[in-house]
């Protein structure tokens, strides 16, 4: 989403009125704060996806909450969410903590309700979560500092297309991207400078798997093209982020 704050509550208002669940795929979000809205009126700053039926978040090894690989599921309705708690180990209706500390000669006894995974994360992720909390809001601070040099050094640069940022929320900043034309030759001669853009991300189009429907996204198909997703971490220097705008503009500059 990006930041669009906008069209996403055009998206919960439609699902409201409709009958919908809102699933917010929030995987790049772990910071991101959006104004609480109370009958009409906008209120405290909260941590985005409050009031979506379903968030989910993702821990993974370079996300702005990294805890080396988990995530985290959020539910409005509690029983799905002790549903979740169960399936995640094995469809087994007591986790191992309770057998433990529940009393009784059959707190070992439990249940499989259910066809469930091993998909639960482990204290040693959740340890590293719970010191890296501590710093998200000063990590994503920071991202959000080099993506104001990103903007400073590429406005009034007809040649780079900054994808944008809604302001109205506080963003964790996890991309910063821009669109350019002969993207391959720009990301080629970046390589060769030792900067190492990403892309995020292809047309699913493009993959073999959904070839099927190559063509259908137009839009999406052209910006797949041209986006570049520049480095965005927490190692880079003032003096990093401005090499790398006057690479980015050196490289426009030759191949547009």
């Amino acid at each position: 989403m990006g930041g669009n704050i906008g069209q996403y509550n055009e998206i919960l208002e439609y699902c409201n009125k409709n009958g919908l669940k809102l699933i917010l795929d929030a995987a790049h979000m772990a910071g991101t704060k959006v104004k609480k809205i109370y009958h009409g009126v906008a209120a405290t700053d909260t941590q985005v996806g409050w009031d979506a039926d379903v968030t989910v978040y993702s821990f993974q090894a370079v996300k702005n909450l990294p805890t080396a690989d988990s995530g985290m599921i959020c539910f409005q309705n509690k029983d799905y969410d002790d549903l979740a708690r169960k399936l995640s180990w094995l469809g087994i209706d007591k986790d191992t903590f309770k057998r433990t500390n529940e009393k009784g000669n059959y707190k070992w006894d439990y249940d499989v309700i259910d066809y469930g995974f091993k998909a639960h994360s482990n204290s040693i992720m959740a340890s590293m979560g719970l010191v890296a909390l501590k710093y998200l809001d000063k990590d994503n601070q920071r991202r959000r500092e080099i993506c104001e040099m990103y903007d400073d050094g590429f406005k009034n640069i007809s040649k780079i297309k900054i994808v944008q940022h809604n302001p109205s929320c506080i963003s964790s900043r996890h991309l910063y991207q821009i669109q350019v034309n002969n993207r391959d030759n720009i990301l080629e001669f970046l390589n060769n400078n030792n900067i190492f853009p990403g892309v995020h991300y292809k047309d699913n189009t493009q993959y073999d798997m959904y070839s099927y429907g190559y063509g259908t996204c137009p839009n999406a198909h052209k910006a797949s093209n041209e986006l570049i997703s520049l480095p965005l971490h927490l190692y880079l220097t003032n003096d990093d982020v401005k090499q790398i705008i006057n690479k980015v503009k050196q490289a426009v500059k030759t191949w547009n």
